[in-house]
Parts: structure tokens; C-alpha cells; sequence
């Protein structure tokens, strides 16, 4: 386990999430800057048994998206404002060009750590990434959950992602990053910030069907 310290691009999106609470008492602001980390867990056993519903309203384990290839988790809450949303352009920016596609080389599981959101939100966040991927026949390699606090913090903690809910402002604040996780459970890879290079994510999936740390 070693901890990571946010640069270049992460940095950026970093602070485009926190940025808002500047003008804000000091104090405040500390307390939240202090509690927003990435922990990087290589090699970490993902909570395989934890309990989510999908975007269509069914209750599924984690470990139900794992066994056959790779999987990208992204880490997000669907009603973030801003730098989930960039995250999430940026990610499937990086997938069109790849040459494998989900559902075929590897799967995407979104995992919203908001507690308070439901299936509809999932479901309309699904519908619009992979309307702007532009391939509909690969639906079934997409996965948006939502779930409990408890299996939320099991699988955010088992990532080491940190991140604090700022009552004020109703909002998270949080860092920017996927992490690409072995067929078998295990982080394999994390990527940072809010442009991916498609080179390096391909590079990371086979690595990972590898089972490579």
C-alpha cells in the first residue's frame, strides 16, 4: 500500500472539485482538503459479496461482474455537479479509440458512493455515456450501482478513496480517478485525473487480464 500524492491532471480535477469551498472559513475548508485521498491499494481483494442494485432495479453482487475479464471501476455519484461528470466524459473519450469493448475485453461497473441515489439516476447516467460512447450493442458490459452505506464504504474502502460529504453545500467532495481491478477481484491499476490516455488504459486492461499487479 503506498499513498499517492495527487499531480499534473489529478491535481486539476482535484481542485476543480474543492475549489468551490475556498471562499469559505478556513477551518472548513482544511477539514475537507484533509479528508479527500487515494490510497493506492495494489493488489487489494475487492468486497466481491457486496450488495448494489443495478440501473434496472436488481439487486446484484459485485462479484457478479467478475470471473471472465478485466473490470474498470469508477468511483462517482451521479448528481456531482461537475467533476464526476468530467471524469466520466473523459473515460469514454479514452474508450472509443481502444479497440476492445466492453462487454467483449473487459466490463465497466460506475459505482455511485451517495447512498441517497437510486436505479433512475443510474439508469439515466447509463443511458447517457453509452449514447455519447456510440455503441449500443455493447449495454450489457455497462454497470451503474448504487447501494447502502456500509456496501458503498466496503468497496470506496477496499479502493482507498476518500472522500467527504460537505453538508453546506450538499456536495462531495472527492479526487478523480478509475481503477482497473484483475478478473479475480484484485486492483490491478489506478489512473488519475480527467483525460485518459487510451494507450495506457489498454496497456492496463492487458496487464490485468493477466493478472498482473
Amino acid at each position: 500500500m503506498r499513498r499517492l500524492r495527487l499531480a499534473s491532471a489529478g491535481a486539476l480535477a482535484f481542485l476543480l472539485c474543492v475549489g468551490a469551498v475556498a471562499r469559505a472559513e478556513g477551518t472548513r475548508e482544511d477539514n475537507i482538503l484533509a479528508g479527500i485521498d487515494v490510497r493506492q491499494k495494489l493488489g487489494t481483494e475487492l468486497p466481491l459479496d457486496a450488495t448494489f442494485v443495478d440501473e434496472g432495479g436488481k439487486t446484484v453482487q459485485l462479484g457478479e461482474y467478475f470471473g471472465k475479464r478485466p473490470v474498470i471501476i469508477a468511483p462517482v455519484y451521479y448528481e456531482c455537479p461537475m467533476l464526476c461528470s468530467l471524469v466520466l466524459e473523459g473515460f469514454v473519450k479514452a474508450l472509443r479509440p481502444l479497440g476492445f469493448r466492453p462487454g467483449d475485453e473487459f466490463d465497466v461497473v460506475v459505482v455511485s458512493f451517495d447512498p441517497g441515489e437510486g436505479p433512475e439516476l443510474a439508469a439515466k447516467k447509463e443511458a447517457k455515456y453509452l449514447e455519447s460512447y456510440g455503441d449500443a450493442d455493447t449495454a450489457g458490459g455497462w454497470h451503474f450501482l448504487t447501494g447502502t452505506e456500509t456496501d458503498i464504504r466496503r468497496v470506496t474502502d477496499a479502493l482507498g478513496f476518500q472522500y467527504v460529504y460537505d453538508e453546506q453545500r450538499d456536495e462531495y467532495a472527492h479526487a478523480a480517478t478509475i481503477v482497473v481491478a484483475t478478473p479475480q477481484g484484485k486492483i490491478s491499476k489506478y489512473f488519475f485525473g480527467v483525460e485518459l490516455s487510451t494507450r495506457d488504459l489498454r496497456l492496463g486492461l492487458v496487464e490485468a487480464a493477466s493478472g498482473k499487479i
